[in-house]
């Protein structure tokens, strides 16, 4: 509130989601659909992300048994040491 009055802005409106085509993350017949998984949970429109947690596992689960990630992710959590590495 500034003097009395609510303001509101969009500090994000549909960000985009990029997947560089030198790097391999999925089977190439995938990257489209991990894209658009992507996309889906970061729209602005409540309307258009998923709606629920269900639908994003089934369709989480879904992806990973087609079209599987290669590679490896840094995972940082709360643990005295903090930095571990999953293989994909």
């Amino acid at each position: 509130m500034f003097g009395g009055q609510h303001r509101e802005f969009d500090i994000f409106y549909n960000p985009s989601v990029r997947i560089s085509s030198d790097i391999l993350v999925a089977p190439r017949e995938g990257v489209d659909a991990w894209r658009d998984l992507a996309r889906r949970c970061l729209r602005f429109e409540p309307d258009k992300r998923l709606a629920s947690l269900q639908i994003f596992a089934e369709e989480l689960d879904h992806l990973i048994a087609t079209f599987p990630l290669f590679g490896c992710i840094r995972v940082v959590g709360f643990h005295p040491k903090p930095h571990c590495w999953l293989r994909i």
